[in-house]
């Protein structure tokens, strides 16, 4: 059933009533539609809104126990990422929300968002670094300047943690520590040299050949672990090389830790 509204001195017919009662009500209804969609964009009093700030989420806060002096970048970005996400914030420094115009209605919600989460990465900083950074206006610059400056590749810390990885010998040390100084230093150099992934859909041949690199990369990680073991799980470790396919590091660090709890 068709609805006509009235155009001029003729009658135009529309499809849907229901549209026509709501253009009838509002001749221009393009102009509504943004604000409406801005109203959900936008809401400081929402607290799943990024906008949100809770009356404990002052500038002093402190989000990380360790401060970043620039050796120890990406534990820290990691832990500072986790923190900025559980309180909400972490698209003011990975650039979803951009600095609005000033006049804007979002601006001074922006100004007072922003300067809280610059006062928590200031403040997580040393004190070198944070006066590095003091005069940058937004969170995602200052996140963007110590990223520039201390997450490059460093081929000498990649050569200093593949020696201290064949150094480390668990001793008289308990299993669970030597397992986790093991998965530190892998962990980081992870992050330092990334795992290579073949972007080819579907996989060609160098994808294959990639494949085969990562899991000798995994092989050397379950060797390098086995051969570092006190002696008394000699017999544990023999059986865990004799296995067809190989464990990961992890289900090998699991088969040997039930051996310690029988020790």
């Amino acid at each position: 059933m068709e609805a006509w509204l009235p155009v001029g001195n003729r009658s135009a017919p529309v499809s849907n009533p229901a549209t026509a009662a709501a253009n009838a009500a509002n001749p221009n209804p393009a102009q509504e539609v943004p604000a409406a969609i801005g109203e959900v964009n936008f809401n400081p009093d929402l607290q799943s809104n990024p906008y949100f700030l809770h009356a404990n989420e002052n500038p002093a806060l402190v989000l990380v126990s360790t401060p970043m002096d620039g050796s120890n970048y990406h534990p820290w970005a990691r832990a500072m990422t986790m923190a900025l996400s559980c309180k909400n914030k972490l698209a003011f420094v990975n650039g979803t929300i951009t600095k609005p115009a000033i006049g804007d209605r979002k601006y001074d919600v922006w100004e007072r968002c922003n300067n809280t989460v610059v006062s928590w990465i200031v403040r997580s900083l040393s004190p070198t670094i944070g006066r590095s950074v003091l005069w940058i206006d937004t969170a995602y610059g200052i996140w963007n300047d110590l990223k520039r400056r201390f997450s490059q590749q460093d081929l000498f810390r990649i050569a200093e943690i593949k020696c201290e990885i064949y150094r480390t010998k668990q001793e008289e040390g308990s299993l669970n520590e030597y397992f986790t100084k093991h998965k530190l230093l892998w962990d980081e150099l992870m992050i330092l040299r990334p795992t290579m992934l073949c972007g080819c859909n579907p996989k060609c041949q160098c994808g294959k050949r990639i494949d085969e690199m990562n899991e000798q990369a995994e092989k050397d990680k379950l060797s390098v672990f086995l051969i570092g073991l006190h002696d008394r799980y000699t017999g544990a470790r023999n059986q865990i090389m004799l296995m067809k396919p190989l464990p990961d590091v992890c289900e090998a660090y699991s088969m040997i830790a039930q051996q310690e709890r029988q020790f």
